[in-house]
């Protein structure tokens, strides 16, 4: 920002990703220190800082790296950027696709963030249309950060409804949520646990039809923040944003 002034900054997160919660951190496992790595808080202390610094949010904050598109890495990102592109599910090796998407701000410079958003996510997707085993568990979304207010809101309530029911009858509810949960589409799987991600929308369909208004209000306030993505066949269940819901094993 100080040596390259431009109309608009983007930053992009690249390496490992652990999610909302990863043991020893959340992004960048580094080598050289113990596999230490960034967490949530870490990422959110530089982005204030330099954001404060120059008195601009960053356009599109990316996160080229497994599992990072959660309600709680975009709720984060909305104080000091405009866009989020994440993925749910663990990502490939290879990851996105730059070639292809610096290609198109090179070929338009004016290119739109949302346009160019769209392009990350396609090519992304489509860099895996030789190796159908990769390509079938890819997810990747493209968020509007500033609807993410309107979407904890609604989560929110949901939250305080299961909350008050928790407290009134423990053991039934104890059960709608673990059943839930369990049916609930999660990323991040390996042998018999997961990443403690489960999709937010998926998880709130699968309450008792009591929530269905506080699930409809969830579902919609995702559509509306989520406005591009891609997932393949072996995660239908995928709207773009997860949740961090522990099961007993994790």
């Amino acid at each position: 920002i100080k040596n390259y002034k431009a109309d608009k900054y983007s930053v992009i997160f690249w390496d490992h990703g652990g999610g909302a919660v990863g043991g020893n951190g959340t992004v960048g496992n580094d080598e050289n220190k113990s596999g230490d790595a960034l967490s949530l808080k870490e990422i959110n202390d530089a982005l204030k800082a330099v954001t404060s610094l120059y008195k601009t949010k960053f356009e599109l904050i990316g996160f080229d790296t497994c599992l990072m598109a959660t309600l709680e890495t975009a709720s984060m990102a909305s104080n000091y950027g405009n866009y989020m592109v994440a993925s749910e599910e663990l990502e490939p090796g290879t990851g996105w696709d730059y070639t292809a998407w610096l290609g198109a701000i090179k070929n338009k410079p004016t290119i739109s963030t949302i346009d160019l958003s769209k392009v990350i996510v396609d090519s992304y997707y489509n860099s895996f249309s030789s190796n159908p085993d990769e390509q079938k568990t890819t997810t990747l979304s493209a968020i509007q950060l500033n609807k993410i207010a309107s979407l904890n809101s609604t989560v929110d309530k949901l939250a305080l409804k299961l909350a008050n029911n928790l407290n009134a009858a423990p053991d039934s509810v104890r059960i709608e949520l673990g059943t839930g949960r369990e049916k609930s589409e999660s990323y991040g799987k390996e042998a018999n646990s997961d990443s403690g991600m489960i999709d937010l929308t998926d998880f709130s369909s699968k309450l008792p039809a009591s929530y269905a208004t506080e699930a409809n209000s969830v579902k919609v306030a995702i559509e509306n923040a989520v406005f591009y993505s891609k997932k393949g066949a072996a995660r239908p269940k995928a709207t773009g944003l997860s949740i961090y819901f522990p099961d007993a094993t994790v």
